[in-house]
């Protein structure tokens, strides 16, 4: 059994209602100096400016979310969730602060952590990647890659697309995780020129802002890769012997007719341990195809790089 097992929310995983509970639950203020963080939270860095920016608000109206913690040893508590808030309180004067107590194994405590900060909107690609591979591969935690994007609420594709991130070399770390950039497919290409061609790769490590999925890409081809051809173009959905680029027309994203869409066979694919249907009625970029996964997601695949696997055709 798993940390998450039969658990679809967060507020399942912690069984924190919206309304106040009797008992274990029980929305209560408790002394700020009774409370500690806890030192294995998963997030080690708390941004002082988005502390900084609770503390009007909590000076003028208090906190009106609670903490959750737990209670350890000599009556104090540590937190689960709401490290932020407590740090604004503190220094914005205040005593006490209202805190839901809960009883939870050390597995129940890291998942909810880490799935807190999954859900954080500043998180850079990096921290979004260690995250998620905690949650797959961690003792007392570990859950199907499918599982955890419906705890997520995302999609397969999502999930796979940043634990290809893990495999890059470590200045394609260092990069994504300064969220300089959010293109994680492009950083992946970035990772895969740098092995191939650290020269070509270097000027994007100098300068992360000149990183484009047209830049690496023209990077590439500069290296002598930009001829690769795959049998997962539109040529080869219906011939499998001559597989050549798409040609790029004037509306990238411009569809077939509907007609015409009703004779194209269907292509499926796979990447990143995802199973995907090829969008044969969507051009798109020399180089790039359309698919589109089990869960309905759309997503771009650069298929030059071999990544993307032809797993059938009917």
């Amino acid at each position: 059994m798993n940390g998450l097992e039969g658990i679809d929310t967060l507020a399942e995983l912690m069984n924190v209602n919206d309304e106040e509970q009797v008992g274990d639950g029980a929305v209560t203020e408790v002394l700020l100096d009774l409370i500690v963080p806890d030192p294995n939270q998963p997030r080690q860095n708390i941004s002082d400016e988005r502390v900084a920016s609770l503390i009007p608000s909590i000076k003028e109206h208090g906190v009106i979310q609670p903490i959750i913690v737990s209670e350890i040893d000599d009556g104090k508590y540590m937190i689960i969730a709401g490290e932020r808030r407590w740090q604004a309180s503190r220094l914005a004067g205040k005593h006490t602060i209202p805190v839901i107590v809960r009883d939870v194994t050390q597995s129940q405590r890291k998942a909810f952590q880490i799935i807190e900060n999954l859900h954080r909107e500043n998180l850079t690609p990096m921290e979004e990647a260690n995250y998620i591979y905690q949650l797959l591969n961690d003792e007392g935690i570990k859950i199907p890659q499918n599982a955890l994007a419906k705890h997520l609420g995302v999609s397969e594709a999502w999930v796979s697309l940043r634990l290809s991130l893990l495999k890059t070399p470590d200045p394609i770390k260092t990069i994504a995780d300064s969220g300089v950039t959010s293109d994680i497919d492009t950083l992946v290409k970035l990772g895969k020129l740098y092995n191939e061609n650290p020269e070509r790769a270097m000027p994007f490590i100098e300068d992360p802002q000149s990183i484009t999925r047209k830049a690496v890409r023209d990077a590439k081809k500069g290296g002598g890769q930009g001829s690769v051809q795959s049998d997962l173009s539109v040529d080869a959905a219906t011939d499998q012997g001559n597989a050549k680029k798409p040609v790029k027309k004037s509306n990238p994203k411009q569809d077939v007719s509907s007609e015409a869409s009703q004779l194209l066979p269907t292509v499926k694919v796979r990447f990143n341990n995802g199973d995907f249907t090829l969008l044969l009625d969507r051009e798109a970029e020399p180089g790039f195809v359309w698919v589109k996964g089990k869960d309905g997601s759309i997503l771009s695949l650069d298929y030059t790089e071999g990544d993307v696997v032809l797993a059938g055709i009917s």
